[in-house]
């Protein structure tokens, strides 16, 4: 069978895992795979260092509405508002892009004439092509319909309602399943109207891939400076405002008022303006001694090597929560915020702990605990790494789609 699995992306983060886990670990060798995305995403390099499966790479160039406000920031720089104002005119041709996107995207998707198409979309309703991708599927091919994955709690509609309805429902209709990461995730596609009664809704959680030890003789406490003995925490994530950096530095300069030896490394990609701020909560807490921003970084193993705790704090829009996967896998325990589908990952008392992401006091007094604790910490490390095991394997994830796709 030939499939295709086609994304939008402008970050690397999670996506770009995921899509490089599910091809490695594809259980059926006789298809025969290709993966569309937008030319300027920064993690294309990832996928061809990364994907060991024989693929057919198919990077398009089509012009994104991101494209157009990059550069007209890059044009215009500083003062933005002149650039915010032209980027508010180009978005009155919003829907005229979408149908060039799925009539353009017909030579792209059926290039290789595939049989099966995964659309694989950051959230909904997220990339422009993802959707076109589906209806353009939908009104040229004569096979069954594509299957629209999503890894993002879906957003309400808030502009033009009319318009996005209708493209919802063409959404819908040219879609055989519709399927994301968590059950929490799935059901949130409910709050657009289109898809309030539908029974295509499914769920699969992601999984990881075996880990492969990676220590370092450098580490990342000695590549910063800290004490060999120093307690480390560590975050992993955009440094985008849902992620909650602020909740987080809040609740550790409590951490940091019990045991002022502790450091917190945050790892991710962001704007200068969003890492500007994180720095600027950062020194107003007096953390700057201990809390350390790094830009993304590829040596996850080396990483969580290193790390006592993995903290996760976000505050909205987590549909699942890989990170916290990845930690258990390594048998280093979790301290996460209870939104959205980390709920459903990270269980109590099963390899970590989930608190309201309010809480400050809670989040911290049990990362205190834990730093405090290495039993704790130990038997953490094992009970996640059994969660791990038996819920969130790479196998298990890709024997999923498999079957969803041949069926």
């Amino acid at each position: 069978m030939k499939i295709t699995f086609l994304t939008e992306n402008d970050y690397q983060g999670g996506l770009d895992t995921f899509i490089v886990t599910l091809i490695n670990n594809w259980p059926n060798d006789q298809d025969e795979i290709t993966l569309i995305c937008n030319r300027n995403h920064p993690g294309i390099k990832r996928y061809e260092r990364d994907i060991t499966r024989k693929v057919r790479f198919e990077w398009h160039g089509l012009l994104l509405l991101n494209d157009i406000k990059r550069s007209l920031h890059n044009v215009f720089g500083r003062p933005e508002i002149i650039a915010k104002v032209l980027f508010r005119f180009v978005r009155l041709f919003h829907y005229s892009f979408f149908n060039y996107y799925t009539r353009a995207l017909r030579k792209v998707i059926f290039k290789d004439s595939p049989d099966k198409l995964m659309v694989i979309n950051g959230g909904y309703p997220a990339g422009m092509t993802c959707r076109a991708a589906v209806i353009c599927w939908g009104k040229y091919s004569k096979k069954k319909g594509a299957i629209l994955n999503f890894h993002n709690l879906a957003m309400e509609i808030n502009k033009d309602p009319k318009r996005e309805n209708k493209i919802d429902r063409q959404v819908h209709d040219y879609s055989s399943q519709l399927i994301s990461v968590s059950h929490t995730s799935a059901e949130s596609l409910r709050v657009r109207s289109e898809f309030s009664k539908t029974t295509k809704l499914g769920f699969i959680y992601n999984g990881i891939a075996p880990i492969v030890s990676q220590k370092s003789d450098l580490g990342i406490k000695k590549e910063l400076g800290l004490p060999e003995g120093a307690r480390m925490c560590l975050m992993l994530g955009s440094y985008e405002p849902r992620k909650g950096h602020d909740f987080l530095l809040k609740s550790f300069r409590k951490v940091v008022d019990e045991l002022p030896g502790a450091h917190l490394v945050i790892c991710g990609q962001g704007s200068v303006q969003e890492v500007a701020h994180v720095q600027q909560i950062t020194n107003d807490l007096g953390l700057r001694e201990n809390v350390h921003l790094q830009s993304f970084r590829n040596d996850l193993n080396v990483l969580l090597e290193s790390t006592d705790l993995l903290l996760i704090s976000s505050q909205a829009y987590e549909s699942f929560g890989l990170t916290a996967v990845e930690a258990m896998a390594r048998k280093v325990p979790v301290v996460a915020t209870n939104t959205g589908g980390l709920k459903e990952v990270v269980k109590n008392g099963e390899g970590g702990f989930a608190f309201n992401n309010t809480d400050q006091d809670a989040y911290a007094a049990k990362v205190v605990e834990l730093l405090k604790n290495s039993a704790l910490r130990s038997e953490q490390g094992v009970k996640g790494y059994q969660r791990f095991s038996e819920n969130f394997t790479a196998s298990r994830m890709a024997e999923e789609y498999a079957r969803l796709l041949h069926s």
